[in-house]
């Protein structure tokens, strides 16, 4: 399994050097995207038209490289995942996204359960895949952004925002998001999946960012389960 992981993360030839050769690379042409519909004038853009960007991005990065990406159900409730890298030939899962937008003229504020949810999904998968790279993706206004993250009342992660060279931290509790959460059956089955797994902490960091003209695309990588 290390030598599967060295392959795609490893940063010496011929590994792939994923985070800086792939997934820096699908940030930006996410942001591109965005700055692009906007200045087409179109923001009518919902989650499944920035999936096919990125899933079309990884297919032509990871051809012939041993890895592939598809979209398919996770191994707990049967409910796809927006992403993920798989090695070839054994079907080992590498990373996993999970994909949020905020850019329609009626999307104004982002919730708890819009955030939560997806972060728990991710936590479970490397839980149950310890070499594995898991990343949350939010992508959209940055106003929208900036405002639910600097007054901390409705998310709670870690703010560049405040400092672009940020590396902290923040660790989320079980209790925490049992209580933020709002107890939907399919919330429900994931904070008991959480609590079956004995994850009671978890710890994100900021990964790459990108903002300007209004639109972001920030990224939040789940670093230790605990």
């Amino acid at each position: 399994m290390k030598d599967i992981y060295n392959e795609l993360f490893g940063k010496e030839e011929p590994n792939l050097w994923y985070n800086e050769k792939i997934h820096n690379n699908l940030i930006l042409m996410i942001h591109s995207y965005l700055n692009y519909k906007k200045a087409s004038n179109f923001t009518d853009i919902n989650e499944d038209g920035i999936q096919q960007e990125v899933q079309q991005l990884l297919k032509t990065r990871l051809t012939r490289s041993g890895f592939h990406s598809v979209r398919e159900p996770n191994a707990f409730d049967q409910k796809r995942h927006d992403l993920l890298v798989l090695h070839s030939k054994s079907e080992t899962p590498m990373v996993f996204y999970e994909i949020k937008t905020i850019i329609k003229e009626k999307e104004k504020e982002i919730t708890p359960n819009l955030i939560y949810p997806d972060l728990i999904k991710l936590a479970i998968q490397k839980k149950m895949n310890p070499y594995c790279q898991v990343y949350f993706i939010l992508a959209g206004k940055e106003r929208v952004f900036k405002e639910a993250i600097d007054k901390a009342k409705t998310i709670s992660l870690p703010n560049k925002f405040e400092n672009k060279k940020s590396r902290a931290s923040i660790r989320l509790s079980y209790e925490f998001l049992n209580e933020k959460v709002t107890h939907k059956q399919k919330h429900r089955k994931l904070l008991e999946k959480m609590k079956e797994l004995n994850i009671e902490e978890i710890s994100i960091s900021p990964s790459r960012w990108k903002t300007f003209a209004g639109m972001a695309v920030i990224t939040w990588k789940i670093n230790r389960i605990k």
